[in-house]
């Protein structure tokens, strides 16, 4: 270092002014100005574009609150209101989000194929009642439908139960198997109201199409607006089948079937509005994860190239397993190992003060950094391990941390080929610089001191006398020790080096030295690398192209055109990953309860932002409910007062409701009250319930003051049944509430109406069934216990539905929860990773390569620069100093 600072003296002080760069200068470690500033970044940025993923990511993962989707607001998605909006404004992201649905959405086909099912249990118990006659051809047709129709259901459940995946995976079958199981279902369906049904009346078949009708829109893995299409061309074919077959049609009948089929539409787009947007935020949730996995995995390989351009491999896996541990005792761990038989190599450039004066200070540094990076791949090629750059002076060691007894030989190979590269430097440039390398052979204590700032190093007498022989060496020769020499096995031929002349160390230690004066056994012959095979310099030439052709691809902030297709490819594969996944050990079978009580107690406090559109739908359920009842039948005053009541209550509840959404349109009082009960169980299950019991209330008041049918104020009696079932799909919309707790209300409510119907109204069924029903069919099934078998089945189907709304929601949860842990666990590795390089790095170097795709090599020279620069500014202002006095 002295020599350093002597070479430097006068050196004009303009050379050296360090001018910082451009606010928007991007410097690359192999430009001029590298060491003349930084760049300051605060978090290594992986996006190309400004509102990429990746930064969204990284701000996940710092903490930011989530940010709402970003949805469509071109074209005539501008005209829809904005919590209608269901399309991303990326197209790319659309796309890959309706495959992600249509995949998810599979699982759901059971939900609706369970649905089909209860139609045909129903179509079985009333075969079973009514005895068809098997000598008809349209019974005996319809019976071999029904068994065929059961039979391909059952299979299409064991195929998505046994989770055929290949049979799953198949695109054309995820939009066949759903379409054919509605086609299945609604020829089994019309079949049989047109060929058992005797005769066909316009209230037949009217509660299981409004639910097949929800089912359609909720269940079916299909777009909605097929699925509106299809709902649509069902309940018309059904309002044409019973106005051209049923002998006792009246239009207010078909008007009313008509008015709840236009609400189960209604309540089914809700339905699958609400689930498409869950599934949308568990898409973002996706996107978010596998982005953040990628930014994680880049910081740590951008870390990863970081340590080891300062830190040899084993030394920075044994700090980072140790970053953040407990200290037990006065004093942390150190980091140091000694070795024994390695040999130590210093060199250092001469004329290197001749050379300065006709360079400027970049040109300096740049032709530093050439040599370095020579050095380096010699380094590499003769298994030396670098150990640290002081200025123009280099020096490494041979035989650590991995023992070789070829390390002597290797050593003198290095020297030798330092010797040349500076001679290429020196007729390159025209001027007198040499290289001057010492070799000594002996034991030392390598590794890093402190705990802040750690840089790798040796300690020991046997490191002096190695730089001794360095300054007691001769310009364009390697000087070795006795020591070295006696390991070198006659390989190379040397002369006496009389370094005790030139050196008062080597003097005072009493050892011999000599000069290398030829190879005798040309590389690799004499080491160990003789033993293995080499490639070809055709194959090395073509495995260097490749390394540097795949260093960094091309794009901005070190990400490449391969990174978006990178990771829609990692996306898409962790979308099909999770199809067919199932909250089996994580919840209870029965009860879908999570196992673990504080995750349930989360479960169960969540807000639901759309809850407030799902309450609003049951008073749409009751006003539709007062319109088909008007039609139906005169409204008294007491179904009227209860028909108004039901509405203006179910209305200020919703009101309520919404109060937690829009909280500027509300009183801040009202806003935590109603919040605070959203997230209390027990009090959102009182405040649903009783808007149930509110909507079955007027209903329940019409069935108990009609009693006789004389005159027919409640003819057809049977619809009362058909508006009970588009009340439990109001019931069922409710996904704030558990599917035990909606089915135990669901219970209540056909437990009560089935009591009204075969006790209180037994003779208005009985009236109708001498009316409008054959003699046979009277007989053998009367329609009050055909209406109560019929709810019980619709029962059994909603329970399925509502089943698998909650286990879809969640699923969702778990994975909410699975990406904020995620999140957790990438600040905190970004934390520690940070924290192990800014310990080894000066934070503004560290910060110019985090966020790059530098190579090691890259890194290693542009660090080797900046400590060039580092000591020339030192050293000047050192002698600046002395010149001062």
């Amino acid at each position: 270092m002295n020599r350093l600072s002597s070479f430097f003296k006068g050196w004009p002080l303009r050379t050296v002014t360090l001018q910082p760069p451009p606010p928007n200068a991007m410097p690359s470690p192999t430009s001029d100005q590298f060491a003349m500033g930084m760049l300051d970044v605060e978090r290594p940025m992986l996006p190309a574009k400004k509102n990429s993923l990746y930064a969204f990511a990284q701000r996940q993962g710092g903490g930011v609150e989530e940010e709402p989707l970003q949805l469509d607001e071109s074209g005539l998605h501008r005209f829809v209101p904005k919590c209608l909006r269901s399309q991303f404004a990326d197209a790319q992201q659309e796309g890959l989000y309706k495959k992600y649905y249509t995949s998810q959405k599979q699982g759901d086909l059971v939900a609706f194929v369970m649905t089909a099912l209860s139609w045909q249990f129903f179509c079985g118990i009333t075969y079973a009642f009514r005895h068809p006659d098997l000598r008809s051809g349209k019974e005996l047709s319809a019976l071999i439908i029904l068994i065929l129709a059961f039979a391909f259901n059952c299979t299409v459940i064991a195929v998505y139960k046994l989770r055929a995946t290949a049979l799953k995976e198949q695109r054309l079958l995820r939009q066949v198997v759903p379409l054919l199981v509605f086609v299945v279902l609604y020829s089994n369906f019309f079949l049989d109201l047109l060929t058992t049904h005797h005769p066909l009346l316009p209230s037949d078949g009217i509660s299981f199409q409004i639910l097949f009708i929800y089912a359609t829109l909720t269940m079916l893995p299909l777009g909605l607006r097929l699925c509106v299409a299809l709902g649509v061309a069902s309940s018309a074919a059904l309002l044409t089948i019973h106005g051209l077959y049923s002998p006792h049609l009246r239009g207010h009948e078909v008007v009313a079937a008509g008015s709840l089929y236009l609400g189960a539409l209604l309540l089914g787009i809700l339905g699958a509005f609400v689930s498409d947007r869950k599934q949308r935020r568990a898409f973002r949730q996706a996107r978010i994860s596998i982005a953040m996995k990628l930014v994680l995995e880049q910081q740590a390989q951008e870390h990863e190239r970081l340590l080891l351009a300062v830190l040899p491999k084993h030394l920075a896996a044994e700090i980072r397993q140790d970053l953040g541990a407990m200290v037990h005792g006065q004093f942390k761990k150190m980091f140091i190992s000694r070795y024994e038989n390695v040999s130590i190599l210093f060199a250092d450039i001469v004329g290197f003060t001749a050379l300065s004066s006709n360079c400027t200070a970049a040109e300096l540094v740049k032709l530093l950094n050439k040599l370095i990076t020579r050095f380096d791949k010699l380094s590499e090629k003769y298994h030396q391990l670098r150990i640290k750059i002081l200025g123009d002076c280099y020096y490494c060691i041979s035989g650590a941390p991995e023992p070789r007894v070829d390390h002597a030989v290797l050593c003198c190979h290095m020297g030798l080929a330092m010797v040349d590269a500076i001679r290429a430097v020196r007729e390159e440039t025209r001027s007198s610089v040499d290289m001057r390398v010492g070799i000594h052979t002996g034991s030392v204590l390598a590794g890093v001191m402190g705990q802040r700032q750690h840089a790798y190093d040796v300690y020991s007498k046997d490191t002096k006398l190695a730089n001794a022989m360095e300054s007691g060496g001769i310009p364009g020769r390697v000087h070795i020790s006795e020591t070295t020499y006696a390991c070198l096995n006659g390989e190379f031929e040397v002369v006496p080096g009389n370094g005790e002349l030139r050196n008062s160390e080597i003097k005072a230690s009493s050892i011999k030295t000599y000069i290398i004066e030829s190879v005798i056994k040309p590389y690799p012959e004499g080491t160990l690398d003789a033993d293995r095979s080499r490639l070809s310099v055709q194959n090395e030439q073509h495995a260097l192209s490749y390394r540097r052709g795949s260093q960094r691809p091309s794009g901005h902030n070190g990400v490449g055109v391969h990174g978006e297709a990178e990771f829609d490819d990692r996306l898409l594969q962790a979308l099909i990953a999770r199809e067919g996944a199932t909250i089996k050990g994580k919840a209870n079978y029965a009860t879908l309860s999570f196992l673990d009580p504080v995750l349930e107690t989360q479960f169960c406090a969540l807000r639901d932002k759309l809850g407030p559109a799902l309450i609003s739908a049951n008073c749409l359920v009751v006003i539709l409910s007062c319109i088909a009842h008007g039609i139906l039948w005169q409204l008294n005053i007491g179904t009227g007062v209860a028909y108004a009541a039901a509405v203006t209550i179910t209305f200020l509840i919703s009101c309520l409701a919404w109060a937690g959404v829009k909280s500027k349109a509300f009183h801040p009082s009202l806003v935590k009250f109603v919040q605070w009960t959203e997230t209390v169980p027990s009090l959102r299950l009182v405040w649903l319930s009783s808007i149930i019991l509110i909507a079955a209330v007027p209903e329940i008041a019409d069935r108990l003051a009609c009693t006789t049918s004389s005159d027919h104020a409640c003819d057809p009696p049977v619809f009362y049944l058909h508006l009970i079932t588009f009340l439990l799909l109001g019931v069922t919309i409710l996904v704030q509430l558990r599917h035990l707790h909606k089915v135990l209300m669901m219970t209540l409510l056909i437990t009560v109406h089935c009591l009204l119907t075969t006790l209180h109204q037994q003779l208005v069924f009985d009236s109708f069934d001498l009316d409008v029903i054959s003699d046979s069919f009277r007989n053998s099934f009367p329609t009050k216990y055909a209406s109560c078998v019929m709810l019980v089945v619709i029962l059994f189907a909603l329970f399925w539905l509502n089943r698998y709304t909650e286990v879809t929601s969640r699923l969702l949860f778990v994975w909410k929860k699975e990406s904020d842990a995620q999140k957790e666990q990438v600040g905190e590795l970004r934390r520690k990773n940070e924290e192990l390089v800014y310990n080894i790095l000066p934070r503004h170097v560290a910060k110019h390569f985090l966020g790059r795709n530098f190579t090691e090599n890259e890194v290693r020279n542009a660090i080797a620069q900046h400590s060039a620069v580092q000591s020339i500014c030192a050293i000047l202002g050192f002698d600046l100093m002395n010149f001062s006095l």
